[in-house]
């Protein structure tokens, strides 16, 4: 049987905001390297005009690409999801500060409650 009822670790969603950002800060680091092309990476290997060589840079130059496209997506995701977790941990904090207003409220309540009741009987 299920339950409807759900329970969410703040803390454990803060630690996993934290790991999504160092995710999210070594893809980014991997991204710019790749992005920087020769530069950083050297010249594309010198292979030459036969055919297999030329094949072979085309392949390298799609590899290359490929990667690219998925560290964007990884990159993408990743922000993705820490900017929804970022928005539930913002959510998860004023609910409880609604929270904790709303029990200071109800103790200050009872508190004046069984403050009257113990005159009442003191006064009898």
């Amino acid at each position: 049987m299920g339950s409807s009822r759900l329970f969410v670790d703040p803390l454990a969603l803060r630690v996993f905001n934290h790991t999504l950002q160092a995710r999210l800060d070594e893809a980014l680091a991997a991204l710019n390297m790749i992005q920087s092309g020769p530069r950083l990476l050297g010249p594309d290997p010198a292979l030459g005009e036969f055919d297999d060589a030329l094949r072979t840079s085309l392949r390298h130059n799609q590899l290359r690409q490929d990667y690219l496209d998925r560290l964007r997506r990884l990159v993408s995701a990743l922000e993705t999801a820490r900017s929804v977790t970022e928005s539930m941990i913002e959510k998860f904090a004023k609910a409880e500060e609604v929270n904790v207003a709303q029990m200071r409220r109800l103790l200050h309540r009872v508190e004046e409650a069984l403050e009257h009741g113990q005159r009442g009987v003191a006064d009898g």
